[in-house]
Order: C-alpha cells, then structure tokens, then sequence
C-alpha cells in the first residue's frame, strides 16, 4: 500500500513539474519579448506586450504560491483552457519578435511535451495542432511565407506528441501492472492481507464520516488440512484457487473480497448492517454447499464456516473488528461447521 501512496506522490509530483516547466517557459518568452521587441518588431505596441505579459506573470505566480489548493479545486476544462493561454502567449510573443524569425516559437515544443505528460494522447495531439494552427496564423499575419525548417517544425511538434505518448502509455501500463501485483493474491485473483487491511481502515473512516455501517466476514474452508495432507500441496493451491473464483463470483461489486492468508478469506461488505451482511455470507455458504470441487480428479463435496461482525456495532476499532469475527469464526467451527455465526 505504500507503493501505491509513493506512486501516487510520484505522478503528481511529475505534473506539478510540467506545468511548471511551462509556465516558466511563457514567462521567459516574456521576458525575452521585452529584450528583443523594439530590435525585431514595431507592429505590436509596446505597451500591449506589457500588459500582457504581465498579467501572465502575475497569474502563473499566483498559481504556483498556490498549488496545492488550486490543483485540487480546478478541474481539467479549466486546466485545457490554461494551455490554449499558453498557446496564445507564445503566439503572440512569437509574433512580437519576429515570427518565423523568432527562436521563441521553440518553446511551442515545451508546451506539447508537458501536455502530453501529463493529459495523454488525445488533448496532447490536439495542443500540437492548435500550436501548428497558431504558428501558421503568426506567420499569415506578419506576412510570411513558411519555410522548409518552420514545416519540420511543425512536423516534430505532432512526432514529439506521438513519441512521449508512447512512452507515458507504456510507464503507466508497466506501473499499473506493478501496482496491481503488489496488492493481488497471486493464486486466487482477490486482493492481498495489506490491501484488505488498508481498505478496512478507509471504510471505518468512511463509516464514520457518514454515519453508516458495515461488516466483515472472516471465512474458512472445513478440514482444508486433511484434503491438502491427503491430496498434496499441489490439489490444496487447486481448491483455494476455486474456492476464490466463487466467491469472486458471488460478491456483490461493491464488496472487498481477499484471501486472508491460507485457507482464510475475508470480505468488507461495504454499508451494510448485521442482517444483510448474515443473508450474504450465508448464501455464499450455501452455494459452496451445493458446488462439487475438483480434487485429485474426483468430484468433492466442501463446505466453508464463517464469523461475521458489524462496525460500530460490535467493534471500535479495526484490531476489534476482525478479532470479533474470527471469534464468530471458530464458533462455527466448534458448533459442526459450515455454519455462518455472527458476532456477540
């Protein structure tokens, strides 16, 4: 769960840097404007350059003093607006000193790579056109006719978009994967004792912030040691990895289900009360009841027992919580098994 937190961190750390970077970079256009605009270009009053430029500057420092809470409350419109802005500065500043003599049309390329690290294929490949339509209207307007180097430009303004795309594609898969390794039991497909755990602490959280209830069923299947003593290890990875899929398959989509450890299951039945988690979780008994399971090539009739308790009800704390289940567990298991017991 750590490495998820990290991932997260790292991902916002990423586009916290790419804005920046562009940001930054009309803002030294700006400045650069400033230096170049009386030796290059008289068309544009001085004046205007100003005030534009300089309520860029306010703006992009304004935003940067207040990352954190402005990142949070805007939301992507908002943001694709903002990089039309920058599009449009640099435009401008482009055309201030030059057009296709300026060296600030470089920086529509620090505009497209940071769009395309940070909103992917599609918005990056639409900033890349818009850039290319801006340059185009620069040069239309200052009376230029482009060149062989100005369309190369524009060409690697859409090849750059592709390549980084690619690249970002590929990171986040091979990290998606990652991430989904670190928090999946390998043999049955459920989440892992971490996940189940982290989750448990968010729904207590949750639960506690909108006043409502949830359970936890803590589930075991009956004299697992003797088949896998009879059968092997082998036959024993075989029924764990079915009784998954059936429980997988009988859970509702908005329930958390995880292979606990062994032959122990767990699952949140997220904002549900005593009686309605018991309905659930006996079901699932009844269905592994009248299921066969293959072991050892015979056909094997099993059964689970299960404890089940409630938060706020019966536990406090998370620590509470799954010691009541367990309890409720082993009851069921003393009182002749495939039994769901709730807790007292």
């Amino acid at each position: 769960m750590e490495f998820i937190k990290l991932e997260s961190e790292r991902q916002f750390k990423v586009e916290q840097i790419m804005d920046r970077l562009r940001m930054i970079s009309v803002a030294i256009g700006y400045i650069l404007t400033i230096i170049y605009h009386r030796e290059l270009n008289y068309q544009i009053n001085y004046v205007l350059v100003n005030i534009f430029g300089l309520c860029y500057l306010a703006y992009s420092i304004l935003k940067l003093a207040l990352w954190g809470n402005v990142e949070k409350r805007w939301g992507n419109k908002r943001q694709y607006f903002e990089v039309v802005i920058d599009v449009l500065a640099v435009s401008f500043f482009t055309y201030a000193t030059g057009a296709g003599q300026s060296f600030i049309r470089y920086f529509y390329i620090l505009i497209v790579s940071g769009v395309a690290l940070k909103y992917g294929t599609g918005v990056s490949q639409l900033i890349a056109f818009l850039s290319a339509a801006a340059l185009g209207t620069v040069l239309l307007v200052a009376e230029q006719k482009p060149n062989a180097e100005i369309a190369l430009e524009i060409i690697f303004l859409f090849l750059l978009s592709w390549f980084i795309n690619r690249i970002v594609e590929r990171d986040k898969f091979l990290r998606y994967k990652i991430t989904k390794l670190s928090i999946t039991d390998r043999l049955t497909g459920l989440y892992n004792y971490q996940y189940i755990n982290e989750q448990c602490k968010q729904e207590i959280a949750r639960a506690n912030r909108y006043n409502y209830s949830f359970c936890i069923a803590m589930i075991d299947i009956d004299d697992f040691k003797y088949i896998n003593d009879k059968y092997g290890h082998r036959e024993g990875d075989k029924i764990i990895r079915q009784f998954g899929h059936i429980i997988k398959k009988n859970c509702r989509s908005s329930d958390i289900a995880a292979r606990y450890g062994g032959d122990e299951f767990t699952i949140i039945l997220t904002n549900t009360d005593g009686q309605a988690a018991f309905k659930i979780v006996e079901r699932l008994r009844k269905t592994v009841e009248d299921q066969k399971i293959q072991v050892g090539g015979k056909s094997v009739k099993m059964s689970i027992s299960a404890g089940v308790a409630n938060y706020p009800l019966d536990a406090k704390t998370m620590e509470q919580l799954f010691l009541k289940a367990d309890r409720a567990l082993y009851k069921s298991k003393a009182n002749g098994k495939n039994k769901v017991y709730m807790a007292i």
